[in-house]
């Protein structure tokens, strides 16, 4: 296998006939990195096992879903990696989980990352190695800290967006607690607009939600 490519962004893998993606396989990666737990030995038993009721799923559908098509990244089958991406707080994350495993494992080769806006317009392209990535992982992921250390701009634009996210009582839940007697569908156009640059799923705009009505109920 001359190339492997990793994309971390749905609507991109839809699109990566366009930019002719053709030596070797492409995989989409859409963990949310950013919803529940995760732990210091990545893609190891005990990881899949926070991840998996973190996400709600079993630990069998995790292995399926997430692990198994990441086999040929686990068996080093390639000459030649590629992770596209977009910018905003998942895909960031997403991005520094994988760098970090590759740290990790002290898989040091260089790394072509692919970086396109919202329109799938190409914004960037780095050439890295993940060296460092593991420590800035820990700071942020496991400790939920900011690091020190600078880095490519799809995760240092990512990190703040996430720490915020992690608050108990974050900007996120202010705002529709402030605007709870809106309807459903206003309320998630409002919230969408508001904080666009986040590039929220609907599954977590709809998890908020859902706190913010049971604490009102209490």
């Amino acid at each position: 296998m001359n190339e492997l490519n990793i994309v971390l962004d749905d609507e991109l893998y839809q699109n990566m006939n366009y930019y002719h993606v053709k030596n070797g396989p492409v995989i989409l990666f859409l963990e949310l990195v950013s919803e529940g737990n995760l732990s210091s030995d990545i893609f190891s038993h005990t990881f899949v096992k926070r991840r998996s009721e973190s996400l709600k799923m079993t630990e069998k559908e995790y292995q399926k879903e997430i692990i198994k098509p990441f086999k040929p990244l686990f068996q080093h089958k390639y000459k030649k990696l590629n992770i596209w991406t977009t910018l905003g707080m998942n895909t960031g994350m997403s991005l520094l989980l994988l760098l970090a495993y590759l740290d990790q494992i002290q898989d040091h080769n260089t790394i072509n990352i692919h970086v396109f806006d919202d329109r799938m317009k190409k914004l960037e392209d780095y050439q890295i190695t993940s060296k460092g990535y593991y420590n800035i992982y820990q700071k942020v992921l496991l400790k939920q800290e900011k690091p020190r250390e600078i880095t490519i701009n799809p995760i240092q634009i990512a990190i703040p967006y996430y720490l915020e996210y992690k608050k108990k009582n974050n900007c996120f839940l202010k705002f529709i607690r402030e605007n709870i007697t809106l309807d459903s569908q206003m309320l998630y156009i409002k919230f969408m607009g508001k904080f666009a640059e986040y590039h929220f799923n609907d599954q977590q705009f709809i998890q908020l939600l859902h706190q913010c009505k049971k604490e009102k109920a209490l």
